[in-house]
C-alpha cells in the first residue's frame, strides 16, 4: 500500500483536497467552493457557488483537514498528502477484521475469504491511496457497522456514543454517502430487527438518533448543502433517477465490488441450502443494506442522469466504496458455499480468480478481461508520466511569473495549482452567474472571471470540441492562439482508482493529432 504514493502527482479530485488543506494552514480558513484562494490563485474550474460574501466554501469535508493536519507536520508534498489516508485504509482492513468476527463467530472460512477479498482488492488498495474521503469512508463505514453489530449483540447502551461518534465523522467525510449510509443502517434495521429492542432501548436508540440530526442537520440547514445549482441537475425527475439505480446497480459488477456470476450463483446455492443450518443467513440483510444504499444514492446524487447515454454511461463508482466491505461478505458467502460443498481447493481457486481479474463479471465489455491485482502491483513499481506531470513540468521549464496561464477542460486546474500557484498565475473560468458574491471576486485582484482576461499560454488536455471553443474564445478580440509545442502523452489522466478509468500504466496507443496535451501560445493578430 505505501509503495510508490509519491510516482504520479495528484489527479483532479486530489488536487482540490490538497490545496484546500495547504490553503487552509496559510489561511485559517477554506474559502471558495470546489478549491480555496491561496493568497496568489483562485481556484475557479467550475460555475460554482459559495455560502457568503466571505466566499467561504460549505464543502468542510473531513479529509481537508486530515491532510492539513499531514502537510504541517511532514510539509506540503504528493507523498506526505496521500499518507494518512494509507494508515486510515489500513486501520479500516483491522476493524473489518473485527466486524467479520462479530457478523459470522461460527464461519472461520468465510471470516478470511471476506478479509482477504477486501485486503488484496485492487479497489480497496487503489482507493485508500488517495488524498481523498474513500478511505476516511471505509475506515468510519466499517466501524459504524461493527459498532451497531455489537450493539445489536450485547445490547450495551454505551456503545451508542462511539457509534453516534463515528456516524457524525462518516458524515462528514463524505455528506452523500454518509446519508445514504444511516439511511440504509435504519430501514435495514427496521426490515430486521424492529422488534429486538425494549421500550427503553428504543428510547436511547431514538435519542442517539436525534443527537446525529443534531450534529448534522444544523450544518446542511445553516448551509443549504443539497443546493448545488453548479451541477446542472435540477430538470432530473424522479423517473429519471431511476436510470441511475440501473447505472450504480451495474457498476457494482463493473467495479468488481459484487460480480454478477457471483451473485447468480449465490442465489442457486441460497436455495439448494436454504434449510441448511450452515448457510450465513446474515447475506440476505447485507444485501437489503446494499440495495437500499443504492436507491439512496440515485435519489440524492447529484449526477446528471440522461436515458440515451444509459449504455455507455457510467455512475459515480467513487460514491459506493462504502459498500465494498459489505460486498466482500457477499462474495464471501459464495466461497464459503462452495467450500462446503465442493472443498476448499475449489473456493481458494475461485478466490485467487475474484482478486486477481474481472473473469465473474457481467461486463466483460467486447470480451476484454484485465488481469486486475497483477497489474496493480506492476504499476506501483514503475514511475511513469500523467498528463498533470507533463503539464507540471513544461510550465516550471518555460513560463515566468508574468504569464497567465489558462488550461481546459477547466477542472485540470484543481491538481496544477497545487503544485504550480507558487509560481504563475493560472487564470480562472468563472462566467458572471448570481450563485456567488460577484462584486467580492472582482476585489480579489487575480483573473477570475473569463471574460476579463487574454492568458498568455493556454493548455489543451485533448483536441475536443470544447478545447476548440476555448481556443476560438479566447481569439475573440486583439489576439490569437497558436500551437507552440505538443506535449505526447495521453491527455485523460487514468490514474484514478474508479477501474474504467484506471489503465494500470501509461496510456501508449493513442491518436498524437487528437488525444495528446496542446499548448497554445498568444500573439496579436495582424492588422
Amino acid at each position: 500500500a505505501f509503495q510508490g504514493l509519491g510516482n504520479n502527482l495528484f489527479w483532479g479530485d486530489e488536487g482540490s483536497t490538497a490545496l484546500a488543506a495547504k490553503s487552509f494552514l496559510r489561511h485559517g480558513k477554506v474559502a471558495g467552493w470546489e478549491v480555496p484562494w491561496d493568497g496568489h490563485n483562485y481556484n475557479t474550474a467550475y460555475t460554482s457557488r459559495f455560502a457568503d460574501t466571505r466566499v467561504t466554501t460549505v464543502d468542510l469535508q473531513l479529509d481537508k483537514f486530515v491532510a492539513a493536519a499531514w502537510f504541517r507536520i511532514f510539509g506540503a508534498s504528493t507523498v506526505s498528502g496521500r499518507l494518512p489516508f494509507v494508515l486510515f485504509g489500513l486501520a479500516a482492513l483491522a476493524v473489518f477484521w473485527l466486524l467479520v468476527r462479530e457478523m459470522f463467530p461460527a464461519s472461520r472460512a468465510l471470516r478470511w475469504y471476506a478479509f482477504l477479498l477486501v485486503a488484496f482488492s485492487y479497489s480497496f488498495l487503489l482507493s485508500i491511496r488517495q488524498c481523498q474521503y474513500y478511505a476516511l469512508v471505509l475506515f468510519f463505514a466499517v466501524l459504524s457497522y461493527f459498532l451497531y453489530r455489537r450493539f445489536l449483540r450485547t445490547r450495551r447502551l454505551l456503545l451508542l456514543m462511539p457509534l453516534v461518534l463515528s456516524l457524525v465523522l462518516l458524515f462528514y467525510s463524505q455528506y452523500l454517502l454518509g446519508a445514504c449510509f444511516c439511511v440504509a443502517l435504519g430501514v435495514t434495521h427496521l426490515a430486521f430487527h424492529a422488534g429486538d429492542f425494549t421500550k427503553k432501548e428504543w428510547a436511547y436508540v431514538l435519542g442517539t438518533a436525534a443527537v446525529f440530526a443534531v450534529l448534522t442537520g444544523t450544518y446542511v440547514l445553516r448551509t443549504t448543502a443539497w443546493f448545488q445549482p453548479q451541477m446542472g441537475v435540477e430538470g432530473n425527475t424522479l423517473f429519471e433517477k431511476f436510470g441511475l439505480v440501473f447505472l450504480n446497480l451495474r457498476e457494482l459488477d463493473l467495479a468488481g465490488y459484487l460480480p454478477g456470476l457471483v451473485l447468480a450463483a449465490l442465489g442457486l446455492f441460497a436455495w439448494r441450502y436454504r434449510t441448511k443450518a450452515f448457510f450465513p443467513s446474515l447475506v440476505f440483510e447485507v444485501l437489503c443494506f446494499i440495495g437500499i444504499y443504492v436507491v439512496m444514492l440515485s435519489l440524492l446524487s447529484p449526477q446528471p442522469v440522461e436515458w440515451e447515454k444509459l449504455e455507455r454511461g457510467l455512475a459515480d463508482i467513487r460514491y459506493m466504496i462504502a459498500l465494498l466491505p459489505l460486498c466482500a461478505c457477499v462474495v464471501a458467502a459464495f466461497l464459503y458455499m462452495v467450500h462446503r460443498g465442493f472443498g476448499a481447493v475449489a473456493a481458494s481457486i475461485l478466490l485467487v480468480v475474484l482478486l486477481s481479474a474481472n473473469a465473474l463479471s457481467f461486463n466483460l465489455r467486447r470480451g476484454t478481461m484485465r488481469w486486475l491485482l497483477p497489474a496493480y502491483l506492476k504499476e506501483i513499481h514503475v514511475d511513469y508520466t500523467t498528463p498533470y506531470e507533463a503539464v507540471v513540468d513544461y510550465l516550471r521549464a518555460h513560463a515566468t511569473p508574468a504569464d497567465t496561464v489558462f488550461v481546459t477542460p477547466e477542472y485540470t486546474h484543481l491538481s496544477l495549482l497545487f503544485y504550480l500557484s507558487d509560481s504563475l498565475t493560472l487564470g480562472g473560468g468563472l462566467n458572471r452567474h448570481p450563485y456567488y458574491p460577484v462584486e467580492k471576486l472582482e476585489g480579489l485582484g487575480v483573473p477570475v472571471f473569463k471574460e476579463d482576461y487574454f492568458p498568455t499560454v493556454l493548455i489543451c488536455f485533448g483536441r475536443t470540441r470544447y478545447s476548440l471553443q476555448t481556443v476560438q474564445f479566447f481569439s475573440r478580440g486583439a489576439y490569437e492562439y497558436v500551437m507552440k509545442q505538443r506535449l505526447n502523452v495521453y491527455y485523460k489522466d487514468m490514474t484514478r482508482p474508479e477501474l474504467p478509468w484506471h489503465s494500470f500504466g501509461p496510456v501508449k496507443r493513442y491518436n498524437p493529432a487528437t488525444d495528446a496535451i496542446y499548448v497554445f501560445a498568444r500573439r496579436p493578430k495582424n492588422p
